[in-house]
């Protein structure tokens, strides 16, 4: 007999014992002895080799005789180890009660350790079809309907060892530990549900997912009023909003889309679960009559829908939120049941859907255990959802006591229409804007705006001023403004006290003023733009001396060149010093942190950069790769800090070298290059000014729009990146004429933004000739603004951008 044999013990395919002999030849058991010795022969002696190997064993598995007659190679004992190795797991399956609990690749990983083997081991994904088979052959029998669900099972036994089930009759099972039932007890005013059919096993039609010590609500299924009559029910104001805007897209979508009416209209019902309920009915009824009056017939069949199912049909009270916003959802409950959907890839059997409900039992008990002792995983949030639509609500009741203090007329709602529509701005409020290709999006759907620039928000007068200048860019519809977030001690102007940074002659770095008279002037501009539904553009310094901008910061550290704004390390770690303060900063009247804060639209890098050299006078031209490295450096740090926010140049557009014109504006000499800095990955969209004025063009229209049509083309169709003309100015004499032709044009190459230089309250001079009024808005500008709106609103379906919405 041979010396050093090793043995394994394994099994065939069909669960028949098998033997391997030194991890190289297998041999199946072919009969028993007299003597109860067992006889294996090779697996090939029916195969083509006829290999005539065989080994006895006794009881104790001890070689009786092996006779080594193999007339074929050995395996090298990869197919050899592959049958250990399974054999292995199934014995370890067998161990487990549960079969829920295994691990699949920590089994793997135990035996593969156990086993010893070096290469050529069995690699995981040729053994893990056997454990899922092995795993799903220990399983009880699926339960097919009501009946064959057991009241009683070892499956239904919590880690704690309490029962799961407490009820079960041939329509309803419900599954609740102790810990469970006491937080019912506890908050029993406050038990939310929502219900969803993907994880229901297939005999079930729902499953209901319930929530106690979160007070948050979801949709609840007709079928609970059935099971629980006496309940009170509230429904979800996102499923609301939701089927009124997949029956808008069935009836109406075309009239919503183009008619601006129409579209106010539209926003004002879906924004009713907001409003005093009180006026819903006479809402109604007038935005009828203004339809029937409108001919709008597609929107009247929407309207009668709308009737019959929320008016009708459902209690008025199940989806208005005008008296108990604390019950609103933010889809904790939904969130639960998206996790629990992606667990399983197919419908679950029943009892690995109660396996996975005690998993989440389990971990809500830890939870709540360690909150009860003050330990919280999470950060506390300052503002919720929640509390975001309650101050929303607040400004629509403030508005209306305003009507009511003045006795308007309740027969006329025009007035209480304005409300509700403006609601659309402050929900669009709460969320943020990202780019998706050549497009900027809100909340899956197309965003295009008008707006304005204003750069004395943040230190003159902030209450009244600002407060101004919001309101008449609500009036108008303009819902973005481009303002100054830098301001330097050392301004030579600086004759009002406030400022955000100054240098440390100790340290050598600039510090930051967070005080009153500091960047707490941010955060009013911040709380006042919110209340008006309007969102900034937040520029982070000047290429110009106003408010101090780089070549303030240049001179504080001892150097005499522009560019070196943008080269000397320690100027630019004061500059993401800032930067990092601003996105981290928490505001200190909203409670937002500016990071989370959906009215900061984007951070613009800086005002009209240019990366000149050779000391402060202009001498031509410059190297054009400073500028870009720096505005990839500076992107990159702030998308690293704040996912959230778009980032821009805030550029002219200059450095256009393949633009036909003579025109110095198209040159490198500045800098500039217009297309390699749009095109920086960290950059979202592309920015350009426009001065015709200034500019010395020979025809200020034809000039004008090639300046348009050449930057558009390069952002749009070679970048594919949204575009926005940030400034645009021209002296009053040109406002009938020229104005509207430039507008005209930028609206017909797809500018997704326009932004007038610049709108001031009536108390501000014109000092540029550029400054724009209220009344002149309404004679110049609205009617490109409300071209704008209707752009905006068209569903965006993007895969790649899937996860920024």
């Amino acid at each position: 007999m041979e010396e050093n044999i090793t043995i394994y013990i394994s099994e065939s395919n069909k669960g028949d014992e098998q033997i391997i002999i030194n991890k190289q030849y297998k041999f199946n058991f072919s009969h028993s002895r007299k003597d109860n010795s067992r006889v294996y022969k090779c697996t090939e002696y029916k195969k083509n080799n006829k290999c005539k190997s065989f080994i006895i064993l006794n009881n104790e598995k001890e070689i009786l005789k092996y006779e080594s007659l193999h007339n074929h190679p050995g395996n090298e004992y990869s197919e050899s180890s592959l049958s250990v190795m399974k054999h292995k797991i199934k014995d370890e399956i067998k161990k487990h009660s549960n079969p829920f609990d295994i691990k699949r690749k920590r089994l793997y990983n135990e035996i593969f350790k156990e086993m010893g083997f070096i290469y050529p081991c069995p690699e995981y994904f040729s053994v893990k079809t056997q454990i899922l088979r092995s795993i799903n052959k220990k399983l009880p029998s699926n339960a097919t309907n009501f009946n064959e669900i057991p009241n009683e099972s070892e499956y239904y036994k919590t880690e704690r060892n309490e029962d799961f089930m407490i009820f079960k009759n041939s329509d309803l099972v419900i599954f609740q530990s102790p810990f469970q039932a006491k937080l019912f007890k506890k908050y029993n005013n406050d038990i939310f549900v929502d219900g969803t059919f993907y994880i229901a096993p297939k005999f079930s039609q729902q499953v209901f997912i319930t929530r106690t010590y979160v007070k948050e609500l979801n949709s609840i299924s007709k079928a609970v009023k059935k099971i629980f009559p006496n309940i009170n029910i509230k429904y979800c104001i996102w499923h609301y909003k939701n089927l009124l805007e997949i029956k808008k897209n069935e009836l109406c979508r075309n009239e919503v889309n183009d008619d601006e009416k129409i579209f106010n209209y539209f926003k004002g019902i879906s924004n009713l679960p907001f409003i005093n309920p009180e006026y819903i009915l006479d809402i109604f009824s007038l935005i009828k009559t203004k339809s029937i009056e409108k001919n709008s017939c597609q929107f009247l069949k929407f309207l009668e829908y709308f009737y019959e199912t929320y008016l009708f049909s459902y209690d008025m009270k199940s989806w208005n939120y005008y008296n108990n916003i604390e019950h609103i959802t933010n889809n904790a409950s939904e969130s639960l049941n998206n996790s629990l959907n992606k667990l399983f890839p197919m419908k679950p059997n029943f009892y690995e859907l109660i396996n996975k409900l005690k998993e989440q039992e389990h971990l809500s008990y830890y939870d709540y255990q360690m909150k009860i002792k003050g330990i919280w995983r999470i950060e506390k949030k300052i503002k919720t959802k929640t509390d975001e639509i309650n101050i929303l609500i607040e400004k629509y009741k403030n508005k209306e006591a305003k009507f009511i203090d003045i006795k308007y007329d309740r027969s006329d709602l025009t007035k209480f229409i304005i409300c509700i529509t403006s609601l659309l701005k402050y929900t669009q409020a709460l969320g943020f804007v990202k780019r998706c290709d050549d497009k900027f999006v809100l909340n899956k759907k197309t965003f295009y705006f008008t707006g304005a620039n204003n750069y004395y928000l943040h230190y003159l007068n902030t209450s009244i001023t600002a407060e101004e200048v919001f309101s008449t860019c609500e009036k108008h519809g303009l819902n973005v403004m481009r303002t100054w977030a830098f301001m330097d001690k050392e301004y030579s102007y600086n004759d009002h006290g406030h400022y955000y940074t100054y240098y440390n002659n100790v340290t050598r770095e600039i510090e930051v003023n967070e005080g009153v008279n500091g960047l707490q002037r941010i955060d009013e501009v911040i709380s006042i733009v919110e209340k008006h539904g309007i969102r900034l553009i937040l520029t982070l310094t000047n290429n110009w001396v106003d408010f101090g901008g780089l070549e303030q910061w240049v001179r504080d550290f001892g150097y005499d060149t522009h560019d070196a704004f943008f080269t000397v390390p320690e100027i630019k770690k004061s500059f993401k010093k800032y930067i990092k303060t601003l996105i981290n900063r928490t505001n200190t009247i909203t409670g937002k942190k500016y990071i989370n804060d959906g009215t900061i639209f984007a951070w613009e890098l800086g005002n009209e950069l240019r990366a000149w050299g050779n000391g402060f006078q202009n001498q031509k031209p410059y190297d054009t790769t400073i500028l870009t490295k720096w505005l990839d450096e500076m992107s990159t740090y702030i998308k690293s800090l704040d996912p959230n926010h778009m980032v821009s140049t805030g550029e002219e557009g200059f450095g256009l070298p393949k633009v036909e014109s003579d025109n110095d504006i198209y040159f490198l000499d500045d800098g500039n290059d217009f297309r390699k800095n749009a095109a920086l990955k960290n950059i979202d969209f592309a920015t350009i000014h426009l001065y015709p004025n200034y500019w010395n063009f020979k025809n200020l229209v034809e000039d004008g729009i090639q300046y348009i049509v050449s930057h558009a083309e390069v952002a749009k169709k070679q970048l594919n990146k949204p575009i926005i003309m940030e400034e645009f100015g021209l002296f009053v004499k040109n406002h009938d004429k020229e104005f509207p032709a430039l507008l005209e044009s930028m609206m017909e190459n797809d500018y997704n933004g326009i932004m007038i230089w610049m709108l001031a309250d009536h108390t501000y001079p014109d000092f540029d000739s550029f400054t724009l009024y209220d009344e002149d808005l309404t004679k110049y500008f609205d009617k490109f603004t409300s071209l704008q709106n209707k752009k905006s609103g068209k569903k965006v379906i993007c895969k790649k951008c899937k996860v920024l919405f």
